[in-house]
C-alpha cells in the first residue's frame, strides 16, 4: 500500500475526509536488490498527487531522475515513510534496499520471499503521523526481481544483523561513569553520547551505548529477531575493555526456549596492551565474540549481568553474522548488501585522477614503532610555570615534559623511555 503522507496528516485533524486520502494498492511491485530507493512510475506519482523536490543523477550515471516528496509505504503490516524516485510508466514499482532496511526485511534468494527480521509488526522506521491511523494488512504481492548487476554471491550472500543494545527491552534510565562510581540499579541504563574518552575513539555507534555499574549483579535486556538462514554464526559485541580489570557480562541467543549460542565476555582482554586509548584513558572499545549454530526462525538475544565486575560494563553494538571470517573494526558497519548499490567509483579512476603508488616515502616521514606498531597518544603536558622556569629547554626531551600519568602508561607500553615516540597531540 502506498499513501499520500500529507493526506494522512490532514485527515485526523478534520482537514480532509478519510475517504479522500489518496492511496494505492499495488499488486505487481518488484523487490530489486540492485536498487536503493523506492521508485514509482509517473502515473502512480500523479495519482498520489506528489510534488517534485529535486533532480538527481541515477545510479547508472548516464541519466537524471526526479525525486518526489515522501509517501507512506506499507508491506505486510509494516509501514515507513520514504522519498520517491520517478521511473517511466513501463517500469513497475521497485522496492530497493533502503525501504527493506527500514522495514526490517531481508531477502531469501532461494525461496524468493521476504523474511522479517523482527517477529513483530513494528518496523525500525517510526511513523511521522502523531495520531494512530487505521491500517489494513497489505495485499501487496511481491515478485522478487534479481538483477545481474547486483554484486552479491550467487548462492549464499553473507548475513549481517546489526543491533543497538540501548534500544533493547529491559534498558531503563541512564548510566554514566564520569560523575564518580555508579550504584547498581537492577538494569542496564542508556549511556552516552560520551565525553573525550569516547570521542577520541570515534564515538559510540549511533550516538549512544548502554552501561551498568561494576557492582551490578542483576541486569538483563533482550531483543527478538528472525534468523534468516540456518548455519553457524558469530555474535560480536563492541564493549568497553578496561586495562587490568574485568567487566563480565553474558551473551545468549535462545531458540524454541533453549540456549543455542551462549558465552561470557569481559573476562579476557580484547584490546591490545599497547592500545593508545586504553593507555591514556584506562579503557578502550573492543570487539569480543561468541559462536554457535542457529536455525531458521524466531530467536531471542539476551545481554545479561549476573555477577559483579572490577569495572563498569558498557556495551555499544551487536553484530550477528554467518561470515565467520569477518572482523569488525571500530564502529564501522559491515558490508551490507545495499552498500554495493552505492559503489559508483569507476574502475579506471587511477588512469584519469593519478595514483600515489609510485610516491616514495622518506625515512623522515616514519615515526618510531615501539612494539612493532604505530603509536600516538595525548601527552598531557603539565602547565606548571615554576617547573618550566627551572628547566633547560634545549635539553628537554618529550618524555621529560609528559605528565606523570601519560609517562607511566607510555613507559608501560614501550618498556623503554628512550623508545618513546613523538606524540601527535598535546594538551595542557
Amino acid at each position: 500500500m502506498i499513501e499520500n503522507l500529507k493526506d494522512l496528516w490532514d485527515s485526523p485533524r478534520n482537514l480532509l475526509p478519510t475517504d479522500q486520502v489518496r492511496r494505492l494498492e499495488v499488486r505487481d511491485a518488484l523487490v530489486d536488490i540492485g536498487a536503493t530507493l523506492l521508485s514509482l512510475p509517473t502515473r502512480i506519482i500523479q495519482q498520489l498527487g506528489k510534488t517534485e523536490t529535486k533532480r538527481v543523477t541515477s545510479s547508472q550515471g548516464a541519466g537524471q531522475a526526479d525525486m518526489f516528496e515522501a509517501v507512506r509505504l506499507t508491506i505486510q503490516g509494516r509501514s515507513c515513510t520514504m522519498d520517491v524516485m520517478e521511473v517511466p510508466d513501463d517500469v513497475p514499482v521497485l522496492i530497493g534496499q533502503l525501504p527493506l532496511e527500514h522495514l526490517d526485511f531481508v531477502v531469501d534468494r532461494r525461496s524468493r520471499t521476504l523474511i522479517a527480521i523482527r517477529p513483530t509488526a513494528a518496523s525500525t522506521c517510526t511513523n511521522s503521523i502523531e495520531e494512530p491511523l487505521s491500517m489494513k494488512r497489505t495485499l501487496l504481492t511481491l515478485l522478487l526481481s534479481f538483477y545481474a548487476g547486483a554484486t552479491l554471491a550467487a548462492d549464499k550472500p553473507p548475513i549481517y544483523l546489526w543491533f543497538e543494545p540501548e534500544w533493547f527491552d529491559g534498558v531503563q534510565g541512564r548510566f554514566a561513569y564520569h560523575g564518580g562510581p555508579s550504584k547498581p540499579t537492577g538494569s542496564w541504563g542508556i549511556a552516552g553520547p560520551g565525553i573525550s574518552a569516547e570521542w577520541t575513539q570515534g564515538g559510540e555507534s549511533e550516538w549512544n551505548s548502554m552501561g551498568a555499574a561494576a557492582e551490578e549483579t542483576a541486569a538483563e535486556c533482550h531483543r527478538e529477531f528472525i534468523v534468516p538462514r540456518a548455519g553457524r554464526y558469530k555474535v560480536w559485541v563492541r564493549y568497553v575493555d578496561h586495562r587490568s580489570a574485568t567487566e563480565p557480562f553474558k551473551v545468549q541467543i535462545e531458540q524454541a526456549g533453549k540456549a543455542a549460542v551462549s558465552g561470557e565476555l569481559g573476562v579476557q582482554p580484547v584490546v591490545p596492551p599497547g592500545d593508545e586509548y586504553e593507555l591514556y584513558w584506562g579503557f578502550s572499545f573492543g570487539w569480543g565474540a561468541v559462536e554457535g549454530p542457529l536455525k531458521v526462525g524466531p530467536a531471542k538475544l539476551t545481554l545479561k549481568i549476573d555477577k559483579p565486575g572490577e569495572a563498569w560494563r558498557q556495551l555499544d553494538a551487536v553484530l550477528i553474522t554467518d561470515d565467520l571470517d569477518y572482523q569488525p573494526i571500530g564502529r564501522e558497519k559491515p558490508p551490507f548488501a545495499y552498500v554495493s548499490a552505492m559503489n559508483l567509483a569507476p574502475g579506471d579512476a587511477a588512469a584519469w585522477r593519478g595514483s600515489a603508488k609510485s610516491l616514495p616515502v622518506g625515512k623522515a616521514w616514519q615515526r618510531p614503532r615501539p612494539g612493532q606498531k604505530d603509536f600516538s597518544m595525548w601527552t598531557g603536558v603539565d602547565a606548571d610555570a615554576k617547573w618550566w622556569s627551572a628547566q633547560d629547554l634545549d635539553q628537554l626531551s618529550r618524555y621529560d615534559v609528559c605528565s606523570s600519568k601519560a609517562r607511566r602508561r607510555a613507559t608501560s607500553a614501550t618498556s623503554s623511555t628512550s623508545s618513546l615516540p613523538a606524540a601527535r597531540t598535546c594538551r595542557s
